[in-house]
């Protein structure tokens, strides 16, 4: 899924990416292969998946932390593209996570 919709994403560089629900971060991965990115962020609220994508990712411009998308407590437009595949179902409040999103997404970001 993230392969389809990353091939309808601008190729400009971003400066800021966010991925979310990381899993073990294979797709973080892929992200950083498709587009100049100064730093991608990917987020779980699995302390488990966090250690799991770290361990599997030791790009310079890739961190992982553990955070939860309904109150990231990151600064207001933070991000020009926001990733999130096949994830949302997990979410545990689908209205304040996409309210969060919107804070945290650049005035002319991306989510896919």
């Amino acid at each position: 899924m993230a392969n389809l919709d990353l091939q309808f994403a601008d190729k400009r560089k971003y400066d800021h990416v966010l991925d979310i629900g990381v899993g073990n971060g294979a797709t973080t991965k892929y992200i950083s292969t498709h587009f100049f990115c100064n730093s991608i962020i990917g987020i779980d609220i699995s302390e488990k998946a966090i250690e799991q994508a770290k361990t599997k990712n030791l790009e310079n411009n890739i961190r992982f932390e553990k955070r939860d998308i309904k109150e990231t407590q990151y600064p207001s437009e933070s991000f020009e593209l926001i990733c999130a595949f096949q994830n949302h179902f997990h979410w545990e409040d689908l209205h304040q996570s996409f309210l969060e999103i919107k804070r945290i997404m650049s005035k002319d970001g991306i989510l896919l």
